[in-house]
């Protein structure tokens, strides 16, 4: 993919996303490595070749972003100097502890964008905006869907595979992801098209059964997982050798089983373009699909920190109640 296939996309970034103007302070984290990743090099040059020509001169940083690494020191402090920020290939900072640091340390007044990790060149160029309709088709539907959730509510999510779960959100932080983040302490996503509410500690109850995707593998699954919970914890997995690995890899980190398997998040998909057996990632943006993060809820602010753990559980075909208000019937919403 070459670095013209990106113009679109850095325009939109650079104008309907953020709304950059020439004097602000523009900071772009940028992972290591990023050059051998196809396509994704690509857009952060376009990226910064628009901010050259509306007269900003972004500062760059380059830092090896992998998950469980800490983030540096100086990355912090420019980015919580700076008007705008965007990263782009900082796999493991949203989930990182230095995340809730530059998320509250930053100016009031600042935009944050994060840009996609290593997916598929197909995955970036099918879901990265490249026009004004694409962009605001997305903005539309997750404004109209998703900014419902903001606030204290109680959810209910439940499937046809078994799938039924009872919890709360408002507590911790939550965002519904238009894309459109020109406003004063705007934090989004791109490609856009996502809610992601931090559950409320203590509160998720009932069965929780994951037979799609997780971010745990990247295929898809060829059996059920069941995670009975109570109190906010999965107190058990049942399912098979896809159960087991998960217990494994939770059993690696010394937080014990009920952080490790903490409700940590609840999310929703808006985009009709995206395809839940592509990959986690693709399938948390599939409009009308769910996903439910286990483990680490720093990012929202929660207590339970853990570098590098965080497992997106994604459900097709979901219902969902908001305060007893049927809001998606199996994977398609009452608009």
């Amino acid at each position: 993919m070459s670095k013209l296939d990106w113009k679109g996309s850095a325009a939109l970034i650079a104008e309907d996303a953020l709304a950059i103007r020439e004097g602000e302070k523009v900071v772009l984290v940028v992972g290591e490595g990023i050059e051998q990743v196809e396509g994704l090099n690509d857009l952060y040059l376009a990226v910064k070749d628009e901010l050259y020509q509306r007269g900003v001169a972004p500062v760059c940083l380059s830092y090896r972003a992998e998950p469980g690494k800490k983030v540096p020191a100086l990355v912090e402090a420019v980015c919580c100097d700076a008007d705008v920020i965007i990263t782009i290939y900082t796999r493991g900072l949203l989930h990182s502890d230095a995340w809730p640091r530059i998320r509250e340390g930053r100016k009031p007044s600042s935009r944050l964008l994060l840009l996609p990790n290593g997916n598929s060149c197909d995955y970036l160029n099918r879901m990265m905006p490249k026009t004004k309709e694409r962009f605001y088709e997305i903005a539309g539907v997750t404004d109209r869907i998703g900014s419902q959730f903001l606030g204290r509510h109680t959810v209910r999510l439940t499937a046809q595979n078994g799938t039924d779960l009872t919890f709360r959100v408002g507590q911790l932080a939550g965002w519904s992801h238009s894309g459109v983040g020109t406003a004063p302490g705007s934090f989004i996503l791109l490609p856009a098209g996502t809610l992601n509410l931090g559950v409320d500690e203590g509160s998720a109850e009932g069965t929780l059964v994951i037979d799609c995707h997780t971010a745990l593998k990247r295929e898809l699954m060829e059996e059920k997982v069941v995670f009975q919970v109570k109190n906010g914890y999965a107190v058990s997995i049942q399912g098979g050798s896809y159960a087991d690995d998960f217990a494994a890899a939770a059993a690696k980190y010394p937080n014990g089983p009920e952080e490790t398997l903490c409700i940590a998040e609840f999310g929703l998909g808006f985009d009709k373009k995206a395809d839940v057996r592509v990959n986690p990632s693709e399938g948390e943006h599939m409009y009308g699909a769910a996903h439910i993060g286990i483990g680490s809820n720093g990012s929202f602010g929660g207590c339970v920190m853990i570098d590098a753990w965080h497992i997106d559980c994604i459900l097709e075909g979901a219902s969902v109640e908001l305060d007893g208000k049927l809001i998606e019937k199996d994977g398609q919403y009452l608009e």
